[in-house]
C-alpha cells in the first residue's frame, strides 16, 4: 500500500469505513503503520486493519458529482416530489464538455459499478444486490447536505438521487434513459429494502434492529415520498414504457412503508399495465 490508496478501515467493533492513504510509516521496526483519511479524519492505523480496494476504479463520490455537474439534463427544482434535488446547483467546470443525454444510460450503469465496488467492500457478507441499494441509504441518512461529516467531501448520494430523477422526469423522449433510471432504482430500493427486512448485517457495527420491524431506509422514505408524480410517470409519460413501468410500481411497492397495503394497491394499478409478452398493442392475432 501506497499514498494515494483507497482502502477499508475495519474499526475495533468490527465496522468498516472506506478511507485514503495519506502516507506510509517505516519508523516501526516490526510492522509498517498508515496515516489514512477517514470522514475527513486522520489516524494512524496498522495494516492489518486496512483492506485494499481494486486499482483503476475512481470514487463513486466523486464520479457522482461530476456527473451531475456536466449532464445536459436539467435541474428538477421542486418538481416530482421534492426529494431527489436536495443539494445545491452547481455549475459545469469550465472547459468540460457537457454530457450528453443520449450518453447518460451508460454512464448510470457505471455509477452503479462503482457504487456496487464500495459497498461490497463494506459489507462483504451482505448479498451484493443488496450491498448497494444498503450503503446509498447509509450514506443518504449521514449527509442530507451531500456532505460527509462537514469534510467537504462529497458522499454521491444525493447526487446519484438527483441524477436518477432528472433521467425519469426531465422533458426527454429517450425510453432507454427512463429503462435505466427504473431498473437502477428498482435495483437499489430492492436491496436497502431486503436489507431493512433482514436487520443490520453482521459485522458492520450497527445498532440492533428496533422492536416492532426496521425504520425504512432513507432512499425507501424518498421513493415512497415520491408516489405520486412516480405513478404519474409510470402510467402517464410516453417515453415509459413496459418494463420501465413495472420497475417504478414495483419498486414503490417495496419502498411503502406500509407494504402489504402498498402492494395491494400497486397490484390493482400494475394489472391495467400491458404485459412484457404482449406489449401495448395487445396480443397478436394468429
Amino acid at each position: 500500500l501506497g499514498a494515494g490508496a483507497r482502502v477499508v478501515v475495519e474499526g475495533a467493533l468490527g465496522n468498516r469505513r472506506l478511507g485514503l492513504v495519506l502516507s506510509v510509516h517505516t519508523d516501526d521496526a516490526e510492522a509498517a503503520y498508515f496515516t489514512v483519511r477517514v470522514g475527513g479524519h486522520e489516524r494512524s492505523v496498522e495494516a492489518a486493519r486496512l483492506t485494499p480496494l481494486p486499482d483503476g476504479w475512481p470514487a463513486f463520490g466523486e464520479v457522482a458529482a461530476a456527473v451531475l455537474q456536466q449532464t445536459d439534463l436539467p435541474r428538477l427544482e421542486a418538481a416530482a416530489g421534492g426529494v431527489w434535488e436536495t443539494s445545491p446547483p452547481a455549475a459545469a467546470a469550465a472547459g468540460l464538455p457537457a454530457l450528453p443525454v443520449g450518453c447518460t444510460a451508460e454512464t448510470l450503469r457505471y455509477l452503479s459499478d462503482c457504487l456496487s465496488l464500495e459497498a461490497h467492500a463494506l459489507y462483504p457478507h451482505t448479498r451484493r444486490d443488496a450491498a448497494a441499494g444498503l450503503h446509498l441509504s447509509r450514506l443518504l441518512e449521514e449527509d442530507g447536505a451531500g456532505q460527509v461529516s462537514g469534510s467537504g467531501q462529497v458522499s454521491g448520494a444525493v447526487q446519484l438521487l438527483a441524477l436518477l430523477g432528472r433521467c425519469l422526469f426531465s422533458p426527454h423522449e429517450d425510453a432507454s434513459l427512463v429503462l435505466a433510471a427504473a431498473r437502477q432504482l428498482h435495483a437499489l430500493v430492492q436491496g436497502a429494502a431486503g436489507a431493512g427486512r433482514a436487520g443490520p448485517p453482521g459485522g458492520i457495527g450497527t445498532a440492533a434492529s428496533p422492536p416492532g420491524g426496521i425504520t425504512p431506509p432513507s432512499l425507501c422514505s424518498r421513493v415512497a415520498a415520491a408516489e405520486t408524480p412516480l405513478l404519474r410517470l409510470a402510467l402517464g409519460a410516453a417515453a415509459c414504457k413496459d418494463e420501465a413501468q413495472r420497475m417504478i410500481c414495483e419498486a414503490l411497492a417495496m419502498a411503502s412503508p406500509n407494504g402489504e397495503a402498498a402492494q395491494a394497491l400497486l397490484r390493482s394499478a400494475m394489472s391495467s399495465l400491458p404485459s412484457l409478452e404482449t406489449g401495448c398493442a395487445g396480443p397478436s392475432e394468429s
